[in-house]
Formats: structure tokens, C-alpha cells, sequence
């Protein structure tokens, strides 16, 4: 996403113009499935994003989505369990 906006910053520079919209569809079209549910919001608002605001709501995204790994992993890494004859059985302790 940073490579994209430096190399808009750039081209802008040049005076190539390629607008700020263009460069915001770019970014989020250029996300991986796990921002799907930031690129519906997005399309389904009526207002566009500015680069700040773009920059600063994927990082939160990006940040929400790691904080949910994180979780899903401890929680596999905290069960405990037994072997029996039929296979693994897992206990939950309450």
C-alpha cells in the first residue's frame, strides 16, 4: 500500500494526475481477501476516503485482523486433551 502511495506521490510530482479516487480504488483493490469486509464498507458509502484517512483505517483493519489470529491461535493452543481407542477427544475445561 506505502509503495503505491509513493509512487502516486511521484507520478504527481511529474505532473501526471491521476487523482486521488484512482489511487484509493488502486490500494484497496490491491488487498487480500481478508480486507473484504473494509472494501464492501467502503463501496457502500456515499463519501470517499482521503489517502490519511485510507492509510489510517486499513492499519487499523490490518491490526484488528492480526489481534484475531492471535486469538484463534491460543485458543487451539490452550485445549487440552486425552487419546482414546476411538481417537482424540478433546477436553474443555469450564
Amino acid at each position: 500500500m506505502m509503495k503505491l502511495v509513493h509512487y502516486y506521490n511521484k507520478l504527481k510530482s511529474l505532473k501526471v494526475g491521476l487523482g486521488e479516487s484512482y489511487l484509493i480504488w488502486q490500494v484497496l483493490e490491491s488487498l487480500p481477501s481478508q480486507f473484504d469486509v473494509l472494501k464492501t464498507s467502503y463501496n457502500t458509502q456515499k463519501e470517499e476516503w482521503t489517502i490519511d484517512e485510507m492509510i489510517a483505517i486499513v492499519s487499523q483493519e490490518e491490526a484488528s485482523i492480526k489481534k484475531t489470529k492471535s486469538h484463534s491461535v491460543q485458543f487451539i493452543g490452550s485445549t487440552s486433551g486425552t487419546k482414546h481407542e476411538e481417537g482424540f477427544q478433546r477436553q474443555v475445561p469450564f
